[in-house]
């Protein structure tokens, strides 16, 4: 019987282009060894030899992860889907041992392994950055190589996008430890200390049903002891929300983790950064229209100050079922959708699977107003 040759193997593997493939496999064959055959369990047997390819060449030791039957399969699954995941492993190699999860991660694992990667208050500024951003990649990968493991992907994805939001938010409360130490060199330790901040989430974090590369949503809500003046609290407390922001999103060593997004706050991109819980409560009273209601659907306090945070939840939740009670309330509704369709170029309208008519946010729209 002739021999296979190596592109035809590389087509059984499901490899599109097996004969741009074909020199790779040749580079790194040797490495590979038994796991050659593993890179058809990859949802893009190309990108995944490309991705392994770069490692190799980069100098990221690989035998011992490949050594394990697991971890080697997980590996290459994992570069088969995300090539920025395969960079972020290029830069830090210490996140293959995350690799081979039995189990997603809770929320207070991973909270608590967020806060000691900042824990040390000696860290400088942009060392805390880094290290906040890699433990929480090393999260990343491990959230995502159990997604993919699983036999019926679909029968876990509630769990999976739960364990991305929770990382996410324990992100957030990492990077306001951050925020407030460099917040006290500029404001003072007792200013800080006497300003309280939560952080409320909306949209898909507050919901907790992140995908990986979503914006995170969030409404910042802002209170002081009675020894701070109230002008000087709001000063600082949007200090803190400036400052929680960068660590997630400025640019460092280790690239942004994601958009941190608070146009849903009162008056959108126009509005005051962060208010206190009364300004919040009087806006919703005179002046919210009727799709922020909705957007509140999904509010939930995720990081800062837990009190504060209960007591947004509280005083917002009452408004948020009376809503529809106002007159013209699923008629101003509609307009907005309408406006979100009007803003979709017209080449695209047909195929806009999130925006478009009949699509991910007319579903989201109309269950929003059976709920309200």
């Amino acid at each position: 019987m002739r021999a296979e040759t190596t592109t035809s193997r590389l087509a059984r593997l499901g490899f599109r282009s097996p004969s741009e493939a074909a020199p790779l496999l040749d580079e790194v064959e040797g490495v590979l060894g038994d796991r050659v055959d593993d890179l058809r369990l990859a949802a893009d047997p190309d990108r995944a030899l490309q991705s392994f390819a770069r490692l190799h060449r980069s100098g990221v030791p690989l035998a011992p992860t490949l050594a394990d039957a697991g971890a080697g399969a997980s590996l290459l699954r994992v570069l088969g889907a995300s090539s920025g995941l395969a960079a972020c492993i290029e830069r830090a190699p210490e996140l293959l041992e995350a690799l081979v999860p039995m189990a997603l991660p809770s929320a207070e694992t991973l909270r608590d392994r967020l806060l000691d990667a900042v824990a040390d208050p000696e860290l400088p500024r942009a060392d805390a950055i880094v290290a906040l951003r890699r433990r929480y990649r090393w999260h990343l990968v491990e959230i995502v190589a159990f997604d993919l493991a699983q036999q019926d992907p679909v029968a876990h994805v509630q769990a999976v996008s739960a364990a991305l939001a929770d990382a996410a938010t324990a992100a957030l409360e990492a990077s306001l430890v951050v925020a407030r130490r460099t917040v006290a060199a500029r404001f003072g330790a007792d200013d800080v200390a006497a300003t309280r901040l939560a952080v409320i989430g909306m949209g898909k974090t507050g919901a907790r049903e992140l995908n990986v590369l979503s914006d995170v949503d969030v409404i910042w809500v802002h209170d002081a002891d009675e020894s701070l003046a109230e002008d000087r609290a709001a000063m600082v407390a949007q200090a803190l929300a400036r400052e929680t922001t960068a660590g997630c999103m400025e640019p460092s060593r280790e690239p942004m983790l994601w958009e941190v997004d608070a146009n849903l706050r009162p008056e959108g991109k126009d509005g005051v950064l962060t208010r206190t819980l009364a300004s919040h409560v009087a806006y919703y009273e005179r002046w919210a229209r009727s799709w922020e209601f909705q957007a509140l659907l999904k509010a939930r306090a995720v990081a800062g100050d837990a009190e504060l945070g209960a007591a947004y939840e509280e005083a917002v939740r009452s408004k948020v079922w009376q809503s529809s009670s106002r007159e013209g309330f699923v008629e101003s509704v509609q307009r907005m959708r309408e406006r979100v369709t009007d803003h979709i170029p017209a080449d695209e309208v047909d195929w806009q699977l999130k925006l478009g008519p009949g699509g991910l946010r007319d579903v989201e729209f109309t269950i929003q107003l059976l709920q309200l």
